[in-house]
């Protein structure tokens, strides 16, 4: 779990350029609806997702898909295309991103044994619990 202010903190020491926003769950990314940045839109199916992420604007100019090669691509001013890199690392403190660790009602206890190890092995000391979703409202 995490919010807004969690993940402009978590990522304030980057040196990248970083853009974060709310999803959009107007629509379709691909509808040609108006939305500033598409990376922000997604389908109204995941609305539940209440998702927030953090973008990392490429050289400029807009993003392309080849949907023969799979391949993202800029398009400059001036009509180059350049490939959209898959990934790239950045400076973010997980701690501050990470409110706690939440796994489903229905989780194993080994599993959650599991995940609390492997948060400890990896030197995080983040709460760990069981989703409420499952519980009756009183």
């Amino acid at each position: 779990m995490s919010d807004q202010p969690r993940m402009i903190g978590a990522f304030s020491e980057s040196a990248e350029l970083l853009v974060p926003g709310l999803i959009d769950y107007s629509g379709d990314p691909t509808d040609g609806h108006a939305v500033e940045i598409p990376v922000f839109r997604k389908r109204k199916h995941f609305i539940n997702e209440n998702e927030l992420r953090i973008w990392l604007p490429g050289k400029g100019g807009a993003i392309n898909h080849d949907t023969k090669t799979k391949e993202f691509f800029y398009v400059g001013s001036n009509g180059e295309r350049s490939l959209v890199p898959s990934g790239k690392s950045v400076a973010c403190n997980v701690e501050e991103l990470i409110e706690s660790v939440v796994v489903g009602p229905k989780t194993e206890q080994w599993v959650f044994d599991a995940i609390k190890l492997l948060l400890e092995k990896l030197g995080y000391s983040l709460p760990l619990r069981y989703s409420e979703i499952a519980k009756k409202p009183t």
